[in-house]
């Protein structure tokens, strides 16, 4: 979503509501969040946003289904990341549930990721290059849903790439 500069909003909605800083610079009081940062604002709380020179914003608002924590902001600047499961991959995750992931993930160019399943389905969303799989190649601002038990063999070319996941959090059918 795109917030035009000097706009002010808030959130009192009774969805949960994460949103990730893809250009800009987010307000939430005097505190300032630049791109790749990650805000979690529960249900409830009014919370009130607004940014000065405009801001593009990856949202997302569901249901409420798990157990209560707290609001919280990360900013992308004091992420702290870590080597991934295979050489060529930083990943500093932004909220771990019970079942249910949130990360982010660098990809340097020319790595690949182990085939897997995902229980509970996967989403994507490509922030930065190009990221592989053998369905497709998906550039900057590509969201991609997989659906519960999905496969897939990621991987990147020569670009590299940077992606949000969240993994766990689709509905599994009964």
């Amino acid at each position: 979503m795109v917030h035009p500069a000097g706009e002010a909003w808030s959130h009192v909605g009774e969805q949960l509501l994460e949103i990730l800083v893809v250009q800009g610079v987010l307000l939430i009081g005097e505190d300032s969040f630049g791109p790749l940062s990650y805000v979690r604002l529960l249900p409830g709380h009014v919370t009130e946003l607004r940014t000065q020179t405009g801001c593009v914003l990856y949202e997302n608002r569901r249901d409420w289904t798990e157990t209560a924590d707290d609001s919280f902001a990360l900013a992308g600047d004091k992420l702290d990341w870590h080597q991934g499961m295979v050489p060529g991959l930083k990943v500093t995750s932004l909220h771990q549930g019970l079942t249910k992931h949130t990360a982010l993930v660098r990809w340097a160019p020319h790595t690949r990721f182990n085939p897997h399943t995902h229980v509970g389905g996967e989403e994507i969303f490509v922030l930065e290059g190009v990221f592989c799989d053998e369905h497709g190649a998906y550039r900057a601002g590509t969201w991609i849903r997989s659906p519960h038990l999905s496969h897939h063999r990621p991987f990147t070319e020569s670009e590299g790439s940077t992606i949000l996941v969240k993994v766990g959090h689709l509905q599994i059918p009964a």
